[in-house]
Protein backbone atom coordinates (compact mmCIF):
# COMPACT_ATOMS: atom_id res chain seq x y z
CA UNK A 1 0.00 0.00 0.00
CA UNK A 2 1.14 3.43 -0.84
CA UNK A 3 0.69 6.32 1.50
CA UNK A 4 -1.47 9.05 0.07
CA UNK A 5 -0.37 12.60 0.44
CA UNK A 6 -2.88 14.96 1.97
CA UNK A 7 -4.83 16.93 -0.62
CA UNK A 8 -4.97 20.19 1.28
CA UNK A 9 -2.06 22.62 1.33
CA UNK A 10 -0.35 23.74 4.44
CA UNK A 11 -1.14 27.21 5.78
CA UNK A 12 1.53 29.81 4.93
CA UNK A 13 3.75 30.93 7.78
CA UNK A 14 2.79 34.06 9.70
CA UNK A 15 5.70 36.06 8.22
CA UNK A 16 4.29 35.76 4.72
CA UNK A 17 0.88 36.89 5.94
CA UNK A 18 2.42 40.01 7.47
CA UNK A 19 4.33 40.81 4.28
CA UNK A 20 1.20 40.44 2.15
CA UNK A 21 -0.71 42.76 4.53
CA UNK A 22 2.03 45.38 4.17
CA UNK A 23 1.98 45.09 0.38
CA UNK A 24 -1.81 45.41 0.39
CA UNK A 25 -1.60 48.54 2.56
CA UNK A 26 0.90 50.19 0.18
CA UNK A 27 -1.30 49.31 -2.79
CA UNK A 28 -4.34 50.81 -1.03
CA UNK A 29 -2.48 54.10 -0.60
CA UNK A 30 -2.45 54.57 -4.39
CA UNK A 31 -5.98 53.36 -4.97
CA UNK A 32 -7.89 55.62 -7.34
CA UNK A 33 -11.00 55.40 -5.18
CA UNK A 34 -9.30 57.25 -2.33
CA UNK A 35 -10.27 60.96 -2.27
CA UNK A 36 -6.70 62.21 -1.83
CA UNK A 37 -5.49 60.39 -4.93
CA UNK A 38 -8.37 61.66 -7.03
CA UNK A 39 -7.81 65.27 -5.98
CA UNK A 40 -4.11 65.03 -6.80
CA UNK A 41 -4.85 63.53 -10.19
CA UNK A 42 -7.51 66.13 -10.96
CA UNK A 43 -5.16 68.99 -10.12
CA UNK A 44 -2.41 67.61 -12.35
CA UNK A 45 -4.92 66.96 -15.12
CA UNK A 46 -6.19 70.53 -14.97
CA UNK A 47 -2.65 71.96 -14.90
CA UNK A 48 -1.75 69.88 -17.96
CA UNK A 49 -4.86 70.94 -19.86
CA UNK A 50 -4.36 74.62 -19.02
CA UNK A 51 -0.73 74.48 -20.21
CA UNK A 52 -1.81 72.67 -23.39
CA UNK A 53 -4.54 75.16 -24.28
CA UNK A 54 -2.34 78.13 -23.39
CA UNK A 55 0.36 76.93 -25.77
CA UNK A 56 -2.16 76.33 -28.57
CA UNK A 57 -3.70 79.76 -27.99
CA UNK A 58 -0.31 81.50 -28.10
CA UNK A 59 0.56 79.61 -31.29
CA UNK A 60 -2.71 80.73 -32.89
CA UNK A 61 -2.05 84.36 -31.92
CA UNK A 62 1.47 84.07 -33.33
CA UNK A 63 0.13 82.70 -36.63
CA UNK A 64 -2.33 85.60 -36.83
CA UNK A 65 0.55 88.07 -36.44
CA UNK A 66 2.62 86.16 -38.98
CA UNK A 67 -0.28 86.54 -41.43
CA UNK A 68 -0.37 90.28 -40.70
CA UNK A 69 3.37 90.61 -41.36
CA UNK A 70 3.07 88.75 -44.67
CA UNK A 71 -0.10 90.37 -46.02
CA UNK A 72 -0.19 93.95 -44.71
CA UNK A 73 2.20 96.73 -45.57
CA UNK A 74 1.74 98.25 -42.11
CA UNK A 75 0.57 95.47 -39.77
CA UNK A 76 0.63 97.85 -36.76
CA UNK A 77 -2.58 99.44 -38.03
CA UNK A 78 -4.50 96.15 -38.23
CA UNK A 79 -7.06 95.11 -35.66
CA UNK A 80 -6.05 93.16 -32.51
CA UNK A 81 -2.29 93.61 -32.74
CA UNK A 82 -0.01 92.72 -29.85
CA UNK A 83 3.43 94.32 -30.03
CA UNK A 84 5.46 91.36 -28.59
CA UNK A 85 3.77 88.91 -30.95
CA UNK A 86 4.25 91.29 -33.88
CA UNK A 87 7.97 91.61 -33.13
CA UNK A 88 8.29 87.84 -32.79
CA UNK A 89 6.50 87.33 -36.13
CA UNK A 90 8.78 89.89 -37.83
CA UNK A 91 11.85 88.19 -36.38
CA UNK A 92 10.73 84.75 -37.59
CA UNK A 93 9.88 86.19 -41.03
CA UNK A 94 13.31 87.81 -41.25
CA UNK A 95 15.03 84.60 -40.05
CA UNK A 96 13.29 82.53 -42.71
CA UNK A 97 14.19 85.09 -45.41
CA UNK A 98 17.81 85.27 -44.22
CA UNK A 99 18.16 81.47 -44.12
CA UNK A 100 16.71 81.18 -47.64
CA UNK A 101 19.17 83.80 -48.93
CA UNK A 102 22.04 82.08 -47.16
CA UNK A 103 21.24 78.70 -48.68
CA UNK A 104 20.26 79.76 -52.21
CA UNK A 105 22.36 82.80 -53.09
CA UNK A 106 26.11 82.69 -53.74
CA UNK A 107 28.32 84.16 -51.07
CA UNK A 108 30.02 86.55 -53.49
CA UNK A 109 29.51 87.96 -56.96
CA UNK A 110 33.09 87.59 -58.21
CA UNK A 111 35.67 85.03 -57.24
CA UNK A 112 38.58 87.10 -58.52
CA UNK A 113 39.11 90.86 -58.51
CA UNK A 114 39.16 92.81 -61.76
CA UNK A 115 42.44 92.76 -63.69
CA UNK A 116 44.63 95.75 -63.26
CA UNK A 117 45.20 97.71 -66.45
CA UNK A 118 48.91 97.67 -67.12
CA UNK A 119 50.12 99.81 -70.05
CA UNK A 120 51.36 97.63 -72.89
CA UNK A 121 49.47 94.49 -71.80
CA UNK A 122 46.47 93.26 -73.80
CA UNK A 123 43.26 92.77 -71.91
Amino acid sequence: MQAKEPEHEEAPPKEEKQESKQEQQTEDQFDESSPQFKTYRRVLYMIGKSIKYTIWGAFGIFLYHMFLVKKYEKPETAMLVSQPFLEAARFIDWSIYDFRVLMTMPGMNKMLPDRMSIPGQPM
